[in-house]
């Protein structure tokens, strides 16, 4: 009994103490949000009212609200990701490592490879989002010159035509966007398909070593058991990386 409730309290301050960290990543992007929100105020008043008669609402608008946010979403991986995972997939190696060196080795290969794979579509992805971005801002200065303008437009018979052009941007817009997302499946296709073939290839290298009596029963235990931790972190790191 007492090995299961050591087991159980392990597992138990395990979830506690993530749940703590990551309250304290989101309290942190909360703050960060609150203080970027009150420094872009005080710039634009700094700025003055010239300054923001030549401006596109549209444009400030999105800078205020999309812009601080995506700010923020893009520190909070540093936050509650860090350098935690990589110390945890090192240690979770180390811990295969002990029982079974080649076996370790194999995951090793696999969780570089779930590693730097990635990387190989990451400039495509860099350059979708800038992209997707600036039809985002595109579409969304001219739909609020639109809406606040629609009694013009319509006075001078111009709605239809404007109508039409907002359409093209929406639609390029809605390119932007799924070419993203496509570009973040196949990233995160790449980090599932070296954690399943990693595990699988460890786990049968392991079976084999086995029956040919280079490995104990025990030590493949632990690896069909803990096989699967060692990609978590990398898995983990990588999701909260492909966020928008």
């Amino acid at each position: 009994m007492t090995p299961l409730l050591l087991a159980a309290g392990a597992i138990l301050l395990r979830s506690a103490l993530d749940h703590a960290r990551t309250t304290i990543a989101h309290n942190t992007a909360a703050r960060v949000q609150e203080v970027l929100r009150a420094r872009l105020f005080d710039k634009i008043l700094a700025l003055g009212p010239a300054w923001f008669g030549a401006e596109r609402t549209g444009g400030v608008m999105l800078s205020m609200v999309d812009g601080r946010r995506a700010t923020a979403d893009l520190l909070r991986p540093i936050f509650a990701a860090g350098r935690d995972r990589h110390l945890r997939a090192r240690r979770h190696l180390f811990f295969i490592a002990y029982w079974d060196l080649p076996v370790a080795t194999v995951m090793l290969g696999a969780a570089l490879f779930t590693l730097f794979l990635p990387a190989t579509v990451s400039r495509k992805t860099e350059r979708a989002s800038r992209g997707r971005q600036r039809a985002f801002k595109s579409f969304g200065e001219e739909f609020l010159d639109a809406v606040q303008g629609l009694p013009t437009l319509k006075a001078f018979g111009q709605s239809k035509a404007y109508g039409d052009m907002l359409g093209a941007k929406a639609r390029a817009l809605s390119d932007a966007t799924f070419w993203v997302l496509a570009l973040n499946v196949l990233t995160r296709g790449f980090t599932d398909l070296g954690t399943a073939v990693g595990a699988a290839a460890a786990l049968a290298f392991g079976a084999w070593r086995v029956q040919h009596g280079e490995m104990s029963l025990e030590a493949l235990l632990i690896v069909l058991m803990a096989g699967t931790e060692i990609f978590r972190p990398l898995r983990d790191l990588r999701t909260v990386c492909t966020r928008e």
